[in-house]
Order: C-alpha cells, then sequence, then structure tokens
C-alpha cells in the first residue's frame, strides 16, 4: 500500500504558478478585427493548411512548461512515497539512514566457548558493514555504543573499504564495560539526535545484543517501562527496528552478589561483621563452591559454600578485626566460569579509630557517683583493657556553643537546662547534616523553655513536647524490641532490659512529630512512651524521657544500660559521607580537608599499573566554600585509590569499589514472542546471522526529490529542443 506525503507541504501554494503559461498562451491567441484584404488570399489558404500542426506544437510545448512548473514545486515540497523505498526505481536512488546500536554492557563478555557474546558482535558488525559496501554504499550508517550513545563511533559514514579497515582497528581494541545495557536511553538518545525536520526520512535501527531478559524487565519483574516508552517515541516514524541476537544458549552463571557490612561502623581492634551472597543464576545445580576473602595482604582461609541448586543464594559470613584506622578494601572471589565479571566483588569502608561524642553534662557534681553524667561516661567508654569504639568526652553546658560539632559524631544532651537559640541553630545544623543527637531528661530541664525553642511546634529537634514528671514506679515493655538499639534484648533476653524500674519520667504532652515514633514505652496500661525517634535532615534525635543518672532510675547500673547505650551511639552516629562503594558510571567524590591534605592527589584505576596513575585536583562545590576531589571515568568495575598528601609529608590512601550490578549476571534469555508482545507497536525484525541483513530496506517513506531532479531535467531538455525544432521548419 502506497501513499504521498510532503516535507514541506506549505510549498504546494506554488503550484498555483501553473497558471503562468497558460495565461500567457491564452493572451498570445486574444483576436483582432478581421479586415479582408486581397493581396492576402493567397497566405491564408497557406495558413489553414498548416493551423493543425502549429496548435499541436503549441499545446505540447504548454504542457511541457506546466508540467516544468509543477516539478518545481514538487522538489521544492519533498515528496515522499510511504512504502515506497522497496520499488526498485526509488531504491535505486534512494539512500536509508542505518543506526547500528552495539551492546557493551558486562554481560556481553560471557564466553561459553571460542568466541564471547562482545566478540560475535564486533564480527557479525564487520561483515554487516562489508555487505552494505558491496550492496548499499550509498547509505549513510551511524554505529554508537549503548554504554555512552551520546559519543558515537561512526556518525553518517559511508560504508567505504578505507573507512572498514579504520573502524575495524577502532572495534579491535573495544571492550565491554561492566555496566547494564540501557537501551531506553540509548534508543532516546537516538530520537533527540534525529532533526525534527528529517524525522520523516527512512531510517533502520540495528540492536545487536545478547537477547537477555533483565534488559527488558525493571528489578521488580515488570516489564521497564522506559523500553517501552522508548520504542512507542518511533511509532509514527518511519523507522524498522532489527535485533541482531548474538547472545549463547547456555545461561550458567554463577556469581558474587553482595558483600556489605552488617556494622554501621567499622573501629579498629573492634571485630567487623561483613557478609557476601553468592547466587547461582544457572537452571542446574552447581558443584561444590568455596569463598575467598583478602583484606589488604591478608587471605584468610577460603569459606565452603556448598552446593547451590537453581535460583538459589547463600549468605557467608565474615567476622574481621582490622588492626588499624584508615581506608581499606574487602575482596571476595569464587572459582572461574565463562562469565567472569561477576565471579568477585570489592567493598570499600573508613575503618574508624573511634566515634567522637561530646556529652553535655546538666549537673556536674563533685562526688562521682551523684555526678549526672558519671555512669553514662563509665558505659561508653569502660575502664581497663576493654575497646568500644567511642571517645566521649565530658562538657558543662556554657561552652557547647564553642565546640566545632563538625568533627563530633554524637551530641549527648544530660539533664541540660535550656540552650540559647545560637546553640539550638548550631545543633540543628549538625544534626541536619547528619550528626546525631541524644537528648536525656532531667530535673534541670525546664519544659516551657524545652517546648518553646525545642520543640516549637513540632518544626524543632525535641520530638514531642513535654509536660509534668510523673513519679511513678514502672518498667519497660517489651514491645517494639526489634529497634536496632534494642536487638540484644530479642528472645530469652528481654528480661535483661524488662527487669529495670524506673521511678521518675517525663511525660509526653504530644504525639511525635512527622516521621517520629515510640521505640520503648513503659508496661502501663497507657504504653507511655520511653524513648522516642525522630529524624531530621541527614541525622537522627534519640529522646529519653527519663535521666541517665540513677537519681531517677536504677538502669545505670544495670547491666542492660551499657549495652544500651553503645548500641545507641552506634547505631545514631554521624553516617560515612562519602560513597565508597559505586556502580559503573556513578562519580568518586571525596571532600578535602585543607587543615591535613593538599589539594592535589593521585588516582590509580583497575587498569594500574597498565595505567598511569592520574592526578586529580579538589575542585570548589557550588557553594564555594567546600573543596571536593571528584573523578567520573569509572565505567569499568574494580578497586580506584585515590592517593593524598598528608600535610606532614605523608600518604593517606582512599578506597573506593566499583562493582557492577547485581543481575547482570542473570543470563537468561526472552523470547523473540515476548519482546514483540513488550513492544508492540514497534516493527520489529530478529536476525541471527548479521551477515545475512545487507539490502533490506524499511517499510518508511522514500524520498523522490532525486526522481523529480532528473524528471525536470529531462523534460528541459525536451522543451528546449522542441521549441527550437518548432520554429525551424523546413
Amino acid at each position: 500500500m502506497f501513499g504521498i506525503s510532503f516535507l514541506n507541504p506549505g510549498l504546494l501554494i506554488g503550484s498555483l504558478l501553473v497558471a503562468a503559461p497558460i495565461l500567457i498562451h491564452l493572451l498570445n491567441r486574444r483576436r483582432f478585427r478581421i479586415v479582408d484584404w486581397a493581396a492576402m488570399e493567397f497566405l491564408l489558404e497557406a495558413d489553414l493548411r498548416n493551423r493543425r500542426r502549429i496548435r499541436l506544437e503549441h499545446l505540447i510545448l504548454l504542457l511541457l512548461r506546466c508540467a516544468l512548473i509543477v516539478l518545481i514545486v514538487l522538489l521544492v515540497s519533498r515528496p515522499a512515497l510511504q512504502g515506497g523505498s522497496s520499488l526498485p526505481f526509488v531504491g535505486a536512488l534512494e539512500k536509508e539512514a542505518r543506526i547500528l546500536v552495539l551492546d557493551d554492557s558486562m554481560s556481553m563478555s560471557h564466553k561459553p566457548d571460542d568466541l564471547s557474546a562482545f566478540e560475535r558482535a564486533k564480527e557479525g558488525l564487520k561483515a554487516h558493514l562489508e555487505v552494505l559496501r558491496q550492496e548499499r554504499p550509498r547509505d549513510p550508517v551511524t554505529i554508537i555504543r549503548a554504554s555512552k550513545p551520546e559519543v558515537p563511533l561512526w556518525t553518517g559514514e559511508y560504508p567505504r573499504e578505507a573507512k572498514l579497515a579504520e573502524l575495524g582497528q577502532r572495534l579491535a581494541q573495544l571492550e565491554v564495560t561492566d555496566g547494564s545495557l540501557s537501551l531506553g536511553a540509548a534508543l532516546d538518545s537516538i530520537l533527540e539526535a534525529i532533526p525534527e525536520e528529517e524525522r520523516e526520512l527512512s531510517r533502520s535501527i540495528t540492536i545487536i545484543t545478547d537477547l537477555r531478559r533483565v534488559d527488558f524487565f525493571d528489578e521488580t519483574g515488570r516489564p521497564d517501562a522506559a523500553v517501552q516508552d522508548a520504542f512507542a517515541a518511533f511509532e509514527n516514524l518511519p523507522v524498522s527496528f532489527f535485533i541482531a541476537d548474538v547472545g549463547h544458549s547456555d545461561e550458567r552463571n554463577v556469581a558474587v552478589t553482595e558483600l556489605v557490612s552488617m556494622d554501621p561502623h567499622t573501629i579498629a581492634g573492634i571485630p567487623a561483621q561483613l557478609q557476601a551472597k553468592v547466587t547461582n543464576f544457572g537452571t542446574d545445580p552447581t558443584d561444590d563452591i568455596s569463598l575467598s576473602f583478602t583484606v589488604g595482604d591478608a587471605s584468610p582461609p577460603p569459606y565452603p559454600v556448598g552446593k547451590l541448586g537453581p535460583g538459589e543464594s547463600k549468605v557467608v559470613p565474615f567476622p574481621y578485626t582490622f588492626a588499624e584506622a584508615g581506608s581499606s578494601i574487602v575482596r571476595a572471589e569464587i572459582g572461574a566460569d565463562p562469565l567472569e565479571a561477576d565471579n568477585h566483588r570489592l567493598f570499600a569502608l573508613e575503618v574508624r579509630e573511634h566515634l567522637e561524642v561530646i556529652v553535655v553534662d546538666g549537673e556536674p557534681a563533685a562526688d562521682r557517683g551523684e555526678d549526672e553524667v558519671y555512669f553514662l561516661m563509665q558505659a561508653l567508654a569502660p575502664a581497663g583493657d576493654i575497646l568500644s569504639g567511642v571517645n566521649p568526652r565530658a562538657i558543662i553546658e556554657r561552652v557547647l556553643g564553642e565546640e566545632r560539632l563538625e568533627f563530633a559524631d554524637v551530641v549527648i544532651l544530660a539533664n541540660v537546662y535550656a540552650l540559647p537559640e545560637k546553640t539550638r541553630d548550631r545543633l540543628e545544623d549538625f544534626t541536619r547534616s547528619g550528626g546525631g543527637l541524644v537528648i536525656f531528661l532531667g530535673d534541670q530541664c525546664d519544659p516551657q523553655l524545652y517546648n518553646r525553642h525545642l520543640y516549637r511546634d513540632g518544626e524543632g529537634l525535641l520530638p514531642v513536647s513535654i509536660g509534668d514528671i510523673r513519679e511513678e514506679d514502672a518498667r519497660f515493655s517489651g514491645e517494639a524490641l526489634g529497634h536496632p538499639i534494642f536487638e540484644g534484648f530479642a528472645g530469652t533476653n528481654i528480661s535483661l532490659l524488662g527487669r529495670v524500674r524506673v521511678r521518675k519520667t517525663v511525660l509526653a504532652t504530644s504525639p511525635p512529630s512527622g516521621d517520629g515514633r515510640v521505640i520503648l514505652a513503659y508496661d502501663d496500661p497507657e504504653r507511655t512512651p520511653a524513648v522516642i525517634e525522630m529524624p531530621f535532615g541527614l541525622g537522627r534525635v534519640i529522646l529519653f524521657m527519663t535521666a541517665c543518672d540513677r537519681e531517677w532510675s536504677a538502669w545505670p547500673t544495670d547491666p542492660s544500660y551499657p549495652l544500651t547505650m553503645l548500641k545507641m551511639i552506634d547505631y545514631v552516629a554521624r553516617t560515612p559521607g562519602t560513597a565508597r562503594n559505586l556502580r559503573p558510571g556513578s562519580p568518586i567524590e571525596l571532600p578535602l580537608d585543607p587543615t591535613k591534605a593538599e589539594p592535589e592527589a593521585m588516582l590509580r584505576t583497575p587498569g594500574y599499573p597498565d595505567e598511569e596513575p592520574v592526578l586529580v585536583r579538589a575542585t570548589p562545590r557550588s557553594d564555594g566554600e567546600s573543596l571536593w576531589f571528584a573523578w567520573r571515568e569509572t565505567r569499568r568495575a574494580g578497586p580506584y585509590r585515590l592517593i593524598q598528601r598528608t600535610r606532614g609529608g605523608g600518604e593517606a590512601d582512599q578506597w573506593f569499589a566499583v562493582n557492577p550490578a547485581p543481575r547482570e549476571g542473570d543470563l537468561r534469555r526472552i523470547e523473540e514472542a515476548e519482546v514483540l508482545t513488550l513492544v508492540p507497536t514497534a516493527k520489529i525484525a530478529f536476525v541471527r546471522d548479521l551477515s545475512t541483513l545487507g539490502s533490506e530496506r524499511g517499510e518508511g517513506d522514500a524520498e523522490l526529490w532525486k526522481v523529480i531532479a532528473i524528471a525536470m531535467g529531462i523534460l528541459l531538455f525536451i522543451e528546449l529542443f522542441l521549441a527550437w525544432r518548432f520554429s525551424h521548419h523546413e
């Protein structure tokens, strides 16, 4: 079925000019008054014999000139024949833009036989271009990598022999990335690169990929809306799609899909709990698997994983004690298989010497047992050789306004009377930026000042408004003990916390603000709040409705007290602000402390030592004050080591880990029929051998300007010849 469309339909109004030669012809035939003249009789007789021939000659010239005007109008209006690109007389003259999308995601490195899927893709691409060179040399070809569609390998190049040789050299150096295929983003980039006035031209888009399910479905298992929307955007355009399947039918793969720390903070000298996950993505059970861990130069004995069934995952715990503070990197690895890239995983972490805690003493006393924070300080930093990982420092409330809070992880207010407005604002900034704030109430606290300056109708740091002190014995309830602070008391240990007797507590006069919640209550019928948590910006606030000394309860002398306090500090402390574990393509960013390090550092990429280190300079952030190191070329997975020069002349390592997405190891294939179901509006054909994809053309519109130009030339020559011939009769 064929039809005609016009790229510049407004110019068709010029077709009215076809009336010009007709008017000229009619004006030349205007009649005059006839006067009989005897001498003209002989001439009139001759004219009657030639009149019919002359009229025919004039009519032929008139039609030719009208046709030339029509062709000129058509030429500037750019007509296109819908579905006409397959016609021989049009296809011989018409070009079709060909766009080739090369999938260079991590799964394309799957190599169960002599060639990986990516090597197959490169060989098929060269074979396809050779066919185009022989059969369609006038078709412009654009080649893009799916990982960087904005930087094409080829842009509108013609498949000439010299160009193909040059491209072959570039393809030989091309390697897969460690990222995922973002097919929707690649198609969106193609559409954006096509000028609006050229979108009605015929095109074909060939996607060279391993045709995996995860590239068409999101992480929830639903069809990827970005892919569907990208195909739908081409629905009304003359574009045909080809999917070249270069994947392997062997779907077996075992991968390390997770390596994480179970602790919010890692402290030198204190056992850290790490864990790795190993997943069998294949449809067959595996043999016995072992998992090896490496920390720096240390290589503990391998951990047995055992056999994994189809689709089964197994978590392997890895306890490890880091001897020194500083940046470190951990590696977990299994044995080799056809997809090497996901057989190991890295985890970068910052090992702290301790957590810095500022304890504000609201009721200091000479007698240690009577001091407000004595038992709290003992709980956070026990005497002897026991390492708590916490460095508490007690101050009185009037010097809090002079403290540099940016170096603290937690601030504890213990029975503090009130806070000056300036100090309150600094505490809000501290908590909003990620710091932890803990508030213990007591008889020194002024409820009116707390409500006015700290609660502020639910906008401040206090999770609830507070009221009177209730003097009535109560015990902690066992409810909500699943919270990280109290998880140690779950199950058989619940009696440790439930036996604590509290004599005095402050009553809340409002429900928790915003996302605040009660995480521990008393066992009275009203379930009076005992401990309340509230997020504040990037930080957290924990409010204890009782005091931290033994004046209000016996809790400070109970064994459950130090365990709760240490868990609380670990939970509420400022989390590391630097993201050290990244996906390919995510930038490495590290703030510079100009008092400790120089503004220049050397970065070693995963290609080191084959690749030279890169000099990285700290640059200002948008606020114009803070300086940050930044590096954005992280498409390759592996360890990145930023070496800083300290002000003392030494070096400090900062490790970062770039890991591929775990689902990249899922090699399950998608059926062709399912692809057509997911994108029903797209015209898609599937091929297994790219060398067979040659002179096929899409069903799009074919521009006719070349045909029109040739017809104009022929008609113009005929018109000139006939005009000369008719005016020179024998």
